[in-house]
């Protein structure tokens, strides 16, 4: 078996549950208690990894994604932890001590659990000990001071921002310290919402990823105490759900293009997920900010404009276009496809190749047309679908020209008309049988307008049943109205004495306000 050269501390989890929460308490704070569920992923991960290493030695040819494809419960999560791995296979490894150790005290921090792993650094729970122990987000590496630099920049709802930054010169960290919004992020949304294999049908499942993913035990119930849910998350379909998020991943793009920066490292274990079901952008470490000047160099492959492959991995810093804005649109449109369909644009490379053949070889996967959204999910709009597959234009100039006009496009989706395109196309039959009632209805009214008898006769008829019932005041007006617009359709002799009994006549007769041409007739049996 290789030795795993990420040293992750998560294999220390579950024996350290309980001492998590004593070491908490013991400085006469509330404990934290770290969720089981999770601590068990992170154990069934290590497994995992463990497992595909054993694996990879006999078998060259074995892929991360066919591996992944054993564990669907986690299957994007293992499939990022094993990208580390290869990462970290190609640069020169980093020494454990380095890290801070769980349960210690790291630069005014207590550092309480390990929240995520990356190639460059690491992420932990930690209690800010001078402020009461609030709890913070504290991600460490040896290169955090420019990421600081450029989020410190930034105040946006959409990206999660920098308390402050420190640095410990005895081990060469630097700690960037982040209020915690949540530890769920859209790889769990992935791995929760294609369990089954097919997308999902409700925006519901959104809030599920993220409360079933949060590693803090209680921090759901207080982070939505008294907070309003967007309606679309609570009553819209999945595809709305994506649609939201989209919006918001491309409003805090335009906010940080806005001002020079461009993510460049866009995926989705970088984009976090509320309890409240908010996307933020996280880990701006690859960041290319024009007024600093300069820029690093970096990206995960699988959503990487080909632009930024080749600047990464063939012709370093020789692509024209390796600063422009719209690299970030692709890669937002790989995260949407990826998240309406549960399948990469592109596929996944083959196994076994070096950083450079795998990027060459993604280049070429690049040049074919990904098959349509709409295929793969059909509940996803025409409209919808055209805008990705735009994003994903390999020319830049084919794309949205900026996230904002992204933006403006994704608004349209919620127009009254959209809405109602929308819900029509998914309830055919019952607009179907709502159409035929409504004919039926309009071809009952008609035959009732063209059948029923003239104002005139209905008054005279209506003066008949009067008399029939004695109430010969009613049959006065009734028969004064007839008379007075008598048409063809009334009976030309309804004032003679065929027309009603001869007794009623007598009584309608000597009446001062009708049938004039009465007044001179006796009629007396």
């Amino acid at each position: 078996m290789k030795e795993d050269p990420t040293g992750r501390s998560t294999r220390l989890a579950l024996p350290s549950a309980t001492s998590t929460w004593r070491s908490v308490a013991k400085h006469g704070r509330q404990p934290v208690k770290i969720a089981v569920g999770h601590l068990e992923k992170e154990q069934s991960l290590n497994n995992a990894l463990d497992e595909y290493c054993q694996l990879r030695e006999q078998d060259k040819s074995l892929t991360a994604s066919q591996f992944c494809d054993r564990y669907p419960s986690y299957r994007q999560s293992l499939f990022r932890l094993i990208d580390v791995q290869d990462q970290l296979e190609h640069q020169p490894p980093v020494e454990d001590e380095n890290w801070p150790e769980l349960f210690s005290e790291f630069l005014g921090y207590q550092i309480m659990h390990e929240l995520g792993v990356g190639a460059i650094a690491r992420v932990y729970l930690a209690a800010e000990t001078a402020l009461g122990g609030r709890l913070v987000a504290l991600k460490v590496s040896r290169q955090g001071g420019e990421e600081a630099e450029t989020l410190g920049k930034l105040t946006h709802p959409n990206v999660v921002p920098v308390f402050s930054v420190k640095h410990e010169e005895e081990s060469g960290m630097t700690a960037v310290c982040m209020p915690y919004h949540g530890s769920a992020t859209l790889t769990d949304l992935l791995e929760i919402g294609f369990e089954e294999g097919k997308p999902p049908t409700t925006a519901r499942v959104i809030l599920e990823a993220a409360r079933e993913r949060e590693q803090v035990v209680d921090f759901v119930e207080r982070s939505t105490t008294g907070s309003n849910i967007d309606p679309v998350l609570l009553r819209g379909s999945y595809v709305d759900g994506v649609v939201r998020l989209a919006i918001q991943i491309a409003e805090a793009l335009a906010y940080t293009h806005e001002r020079g920066i461009l993510h460049r490292d866009l995926k989705p274990s970088n984009v976090l997920l509320t309890p409240l079901g908010v996307a933020m952008l996280l880990d701006f470490n690859l960041a290319s900010d024009i007024e600093m000047g300069g820029r690093r160099v970096g990206g995960t492959l699988l959503y990487m404009p080909p632009e930024q492959i080749r600047d990464v991995h063939v012709q370093p810093f020789e692509a024209d276009l390796a600063d422009d804005p719209r690299s970030d649109i692709f890669s937002l449109g790989v995260i949407l496809y990826e998240l309406l369909t549960g399948q990469l644009p592109f596929g996944d490379p083959s196994a076994g190749l070096t950083p450079r053949q795998a990027a060459e070889e993604y280049l070429t996967a690049q040049q074919q047309v990904p098959r349509p959204v709409q295929d793969l999910n059909p509940a996803v709009s025409p409209e919808f679908a055209q805008l990705i597959h735009k994003c994903l234009a390999l020319e830049p100039n084919e794309r949205p020209v900026s996230a904002t006009d992204f933006v403006s496009e994704l608004k349209k989706y919620f127009s009254t008309r959209r809405r109602t395109q929308r819900w029509t196309s998914r309830h055919r039959g019952l607009v179907a049988t709502i159409v035929l009632l409504l004919m039926s209805t309009a071809t009952a009214s008609t035959w009732y307008l063209v059948t029923r008898p003239t104002y005139a006769v209905r008054q005279y008829l209506a003066g008949v049943a009067d008399i029939g019932r004695g109430q010969y005041d009613g049959a006065i007006e009734h028969l004064d109205q007839a008379i007075r617009i008598r048409d063809d359709s009334v009976p030309c002799h309804f004032t003679s004495r065929e027309a009603l009994p001869i007794s009623d006549l007598v009584i309608i007769s000597k009446q001062k306000t009708i049938f004039p041409e009465l007044r001179s007739q006796t009629v007396i049996r």
